[in-house]
């Protein structure tokens, strides 16, 4: 295993005090004291969140998002980057209690590369692909997934805001939500035929060894079920279905949402 350092734990470029990282760096108190770091963002599962006792003196913030290409990571953009600019603001405070900011996910790659890009293009008002250049001058194996790309473009467009004035869903983030279900439901009906699949050959398999051993012989009632099982499988389509492009054929343009 790679030693823990510095490597493990990357500055941003233009934003001073904040910082992306695995968990096992988020995880190190001489590490973040080092850099000045208390305040931690933890955009992961709730088993890589660091448990650190109340006198060291950090300060951690949980939100549960898989790295999955359907993750409604949109949704949590906005509340994830008033919460990082918070804490930054508090550097400049009379209290004198400011301190660094960590964004971390489990390999700090995806969803903690998602969250601190969303925060780079809303606070200096560049796109997607700038932001992604600035993240990867000091961490270049940042890399969110196609997913989280497409819905950091969508958030863009909706000027940050997935709620209008009147609070309100716009309608490109009900679009985006109305076939992250069809595509997770696609999903879901794959799955269910591969299970069977697989739950057909098994059956054919054992079949097969029982009758190279004797026990079976001739046409048997087990071989008749296979054999349904497989004809019900070929109506029902036969291979999964092809992975399905989970933004459903809308492209962005210059007006928001269109068409492909």
């Amino acid at each position: 295993m790679e030693s823990l350092g510095i490597s493990s734990l990357s500055g941003v470029k233009y934003i001073p005090d904040l910082y992306i990282s695995d968990r096992f760096a988020a995880r190190s108190p001489a590490l973040l004291r080092s850099l000045g770091i208390k305040y931690i963002l933890s955009v992961t599962h709730l088993q890589d969140v660091p448990k650190f006792a109340e006198e060291e003196g950090f300060v951690g913030k949980h939100v549960e998002i898989e790295d999955d290409v359907t993750e409604d990571l949109i949704v949590h953009l906005q509340g994830c980057c008033d919460w990082i600019d918070e804490r930054l603001s508090s550097l400049d405070g009379e209290d004198g209690d400011g301190g660094g900011v960590l964004v971390h996910c489990t390999q700090g790659i995806s969803r903690s590369a998602a969250v601190v890009i969303g925060f780079l293009m809303r606070t200096l008002q560049i796109d997607f692909d700038q932001a992604l250049a600035h993240v990867r001058v000091s961490r270049p194996q940042a890399n969110p997934n196609e997913g989280f790309e497409y819905q950091l473009k969508v958030w863009q467009q909706l000027s940050y805001d997935v709620f209008d004035s009147e609070g309100r869903e716009k309608e490109g983030y009900k679009r985006l939500q109305e076939q992250r279900v069809r595509v997770l439901v696609g999903k879901e009906d794959a799955l269910v035929k591969e299970r069977f699949k697989g739950v057909a050959v098994l059956v054919a398999d054992i079949g097969k060894m029982r009758g190279e051993e004797g026990e079976w012989s001739g046409k048997s009632e087990a071989w008749e079920r296979v054999e349904m099982m497989e004809e019900k499988w070929r109506r029902s389509g036969g291979e999964v279905e092809e992975e399905v492009d989970w933004r459903g054929g809308f492209a962005l343009d210059g007006e928001g949402w269109g068409r492909e």
